[in-house]
């Protein structure tokens, strides 16, 4: 009876042990980074190619993935001074993507300075839809040679105001460029200049710091207003099918994540959701003054929020801001919501790591009894 019982445990747990990582490896994913030429340089022109292919080592062809946020593939570049951004998409240079049945995406990008970049791409199969939306993230870093070399002394501003100037875009013109935060900042006609003030919603902070703390839900404001008169700017329109993108960098370029904001109407001010479906509401089609992000930060640190958001007339605006994120207290305050990963895991399988060792622990046991 008991050897009997044995049997039937081990056939069970052997099964859903199997099962789990059937699952598992069918939702991991390879993605290689290639660069043309090998060694890039400052200010020279270069092709980056993402290779990208399932478990099974096939490839992940053009019509297995999604459209997510009017892109099928986002690739973000941060330099280590946290002032270079580029946030491009190899589907705004299908001259040079010939070979995309073959799972490889090409972008071209100028690095503007030398030194070492991060470098991410994110993207949603398409094969993963009866799983939900399954966002696949990988990050890699590349260092560029040549001059002018990039500032390895990083400018700490922690200034909850910003004023910039627009980046006029052409009528048919993507974000393909890299953009300074120092040029944007430059400016030197008020008159035509926005600022932009960060604030937050005070319940998601520590009350008794008033601090922005890791692992705690946070919601952040952004409010657009007239450099020259304060006048609030109503005019702000979506891109890339969202009122607003964040890019999310830690100091040292170990983080980088690729968000979403919303726009801001009265009754959504006391919102506080730090799931991603929050970005997922209607957005309007002009929209302001202003826009917010729900968010965790995962660990304490210095981090660079860059934001990318746009005006009538193809203008983009692409503000900066720098937290310095506290760690928790002894006695960690209550969050509005749970808290939740921030950065999309790979590791979709329905156990965790070290569910999946006592689970073999267990079954290895059933063998021996």
């Amino acid at each position: 009876m008991h050897k009997k019982m044995s049997s039937k445990l081990l056939l069970l747990f052997t099964l859903l042990f199997a099962l789990d990582f059937i699952y598992c490896i069918s939702h991991d994913f390879i993605v290689v980074m290639e660069t043309d030429p090998l060694v890039i340089e400052a200010s020279k022109p270069a092709n980056i190619t993402f290779s990208i292919k399932d478990m099974h080592n096939n490839p992940v062809k053009w019509d297995q993935l999604q459209v997510d946020s009017g892109r099928k593939l986002h690739i973000v570049f941060v330099g280590y001074d946290l002032d270079i951004l580029g946030h491009i998409h190899p589907e705004d240079f299908m001259d040079i993507n010939s070979a995309i049945e073959l799972g490889k995406y090409t972008v071209s990008f100028t690095f503007p300075k030398a030194g070492l970049y991060a470098i991410a791409i994110e993207f949603m199969p398409l094969m993963d839809q009866a799983y939900g939306n399954l966002k696949v993230q990988k990050q890699f870093n590349l260092t560029v040679v040549g001059s002018p070399q990039m500032n390895t002394q990083i400018f700490y501003d922690f200034s909850s105001s910003t004023v910039i100037k627009s980046y006029q875009l052409g009528i048919n013109e993507s974000f393909i460029r890299p953009i300074l935060l120092s040029e944007i900042s430059r400016v030197n006609n008020i008159s035509n200049a926005i600022r932009v003030n960060l604030g937050h919603i005070s319940e998601a902070m520590d009350e008794h710091r008033n601090e922005f703390i890791a692992g705690q839900c946070v919601q952040i404001l952004f409010t657009f207003n007239n450099a020259n008169n304060n006048e609030s700017i109503l005019n702000l329109t979506p891109y890339l099918e969202h009122a607003m993108h964040a890019i999310i960098v830690r100091e040292g370029l170990d983080f980088v994540e690729h968000i979403h904001g919303m726009a801001v109407v009265d009754h959504m001010m006391n919102m506080f959701d730090c799931n991603e479906t929050n970005s997922m509401m209607p957005t309007p089609s002009q929209f302001g003054p202003q826009l917010k992000i729900s968010y965790i930060f995962p660990k304490p640190g210095i981090y660079r929020i860059f934001i990318q958001t746009t005006r009538q007339n193809y203008q983009m605006l692409i503000p900066a801001f720098m937290i310095d994120i506290q760690p928790q207290s002894l006695q960690p305050i209550q969050s509005l919501q749970p808290t939740l990963p921030t950065q999309p895991s790979n590791d979709t399988c329905y156990f965790s790591l070290s569910h999946r060792i006592l689970l073999l622990i267990f079954v290895v046991l059933c063998m021996i009894v």
